[in-house]
């Protein structure tokens, strides 16, 4: 099995005292600085994680309908499935097509709409979202499923706390929740559109 070697370590994070040495590199500052942290792992595990899983994981995308030019802006958008393996991915599509109940022809639509639930884990955060969007009414979540990724502790809750500390009743914030859900989704689906357009030079 070929693999890439390890073509660049990430920096660590950096102490207070560190990020105002005047030895430490400039361009490590500026990365600090920039948030280039995360970026930088991405492109670890990518040039560390093996040719054959790669592969696998494009053919298998390739079987399920997604053309090359749907896998490069996919992993343009998120170049974390590039570090997947085919048995990682599965379970996402098996979630989406029968607990999320999105048609098998609508699926390439979903995963461009929103190509992060590729790389997002079912049992961590795709069931709970899908939980707790049926739990306020939210009952067609297939036309909904670019939400799934988001994390209710992170994105839902807080602004329920919100809502009810400004005084709205559990029940008003609860519906005024289901009004931010459609926008959200809109604005989703609305950088989703730019980045696509960006990519195709549109």
């Amino acid at each position: 099995m070929m693999i890439i070697p390890k073509l660049l370590n990430p920096p660590a994070k950096l102490t207070s005292s560190e990020k105002n040495s005047p030895n430490l590199s400039p361009l490590i500052k500026q990365q600090q600085a920039d948030g280039y942290e995360e970026e930088l792992n991405t492109l670890n595990l990518v040039v560390s994680f093996s040719l054959d899983d790669m592969k696998a994981t494009i053919d298998f995308l390739r079987s399920m309908g997604f053309t090359t030019i749907e896998f490069r802006r996919i992993a343009g958008m998120c170049p974390e499935i590039l570090t997947y393996k085919v048995s990682d991915v599965i379970p996402v599509f098996t979630f989406l097509l029968r607990e999320a109940k999105v048609m098998g022809s609508d699926i390439r639509r979903v995963i461009n709409r929103r190509p992060r639930l590729l790389v997002c884990n079912v049992e961590k955060r795709l069931r709970p979202t899908l939980y707790f969007l049926q739990s306020i009414g939210i009952a067609e979540v297939h036309k909904h499923t670019s939400l799934l990724s988001c994390s209710v502790e992170d994105k839902f809750i807080p602004r329920i706390d919100y809502l009810e500390n400004i005084g709205f009743t559990n029940a008003d914030a609860l519906a005024m929740l289901r009004c931010f859900v459609i926008v959200l989704r809109t604005i989703l689906s609305l950088n989703s559109i730019t980045f696509t357009r960006r990519w195709e030079g549109i």
